[in-house]
């Protein structure tokens, strides 16, 4: 399977942003906290439009009305599934567009640059060997399961073992565990810039 962008279909791979959940640890919903002068959410969408994705945004229920106020509001994928973490936003847009490919981003990755979009989207156009996911690892073998992207394919597998009751676990490892995926790799000097930003003190 090819799982590259055709020229004709250049909406086969979209970025989807989560806004950040909860934020329990930094005390403020982080999708809203300003970084360079931009929400961050707003700072990661504009990563995404730099390597000419179009962006969607994942948010949970409790942050509809926050969010609506400056994001368009065609481009919001509430979760609708009720799993905790990740997988709710991406299974969530699978339901609204099971046509599509996936690159899943976290709004709090705010070190983040072009040049690493970049590698994962190369990656995936040029996979000729079938794979589904695509994310990147550290020198340990430990998965970073962001950026990464999920194809439909991924998607659609992962939906129907939740539907049925048998995805055993709901973390985003897991499921690029059962998966048929492909790792890059991230050098040491990668590190800082795969970093999240849980806490006031991550910021200092």
């Amino acid at each position: 399977m090819y799982c590259g962008v055709p020229e004709e279909d250049p909406d086969k791979l979209v970025a989807l942003i989560l806004a950040g959940g909860q934020s329990s640890r930094m005390g403020k919903d982080k999708g809203t906290l300003e970084y360079d002068g931009k929400p961050w959410i707003v700072k990661a969408a504009d990563l995404c439009a730099s390597v000419k994705l179009s962006v969607f945004y994942s948010i949970n229920p409790s942050q509809q009305e926050q969010y609506r106020s400056f994001l368009s509001v065609e481009k919001i994928i509430v979760d609708a599934i009720d799993v905790k973490g990740p997988l709710a936003g991406l299974l969530s847009f699978y339901i609204q567009h099971p046509e599509t490919d996936v690159l899943l981003l976290p709004c709090d990755m705010i070190q983040l640059d072009k040049t690493v979009l970049e590698k994962l989207i190369q990656s995936y156009e040029i996979s000729s060997i079938g794979h589904d996911i695509i994310v990147f690892r550290y020198e340990d073998e430990t998965i970073e399961p962001m950026p990464g992207i999920y194809t439909k394919e991924a998607l659609k597998k992962l939906y129907w073992l939740y539907a049925a009751g048998e995805l055993k676990k709901h973390s985003l490892k897991y499921c690029i565990e059962i998966s048929n995926s492909d790792f890059l790799l991230i050098e040491p000097e990668q590190m800082k810039i795969f970093k999240n930003a849980n806490t006031p003190e991550d910021l200092v």
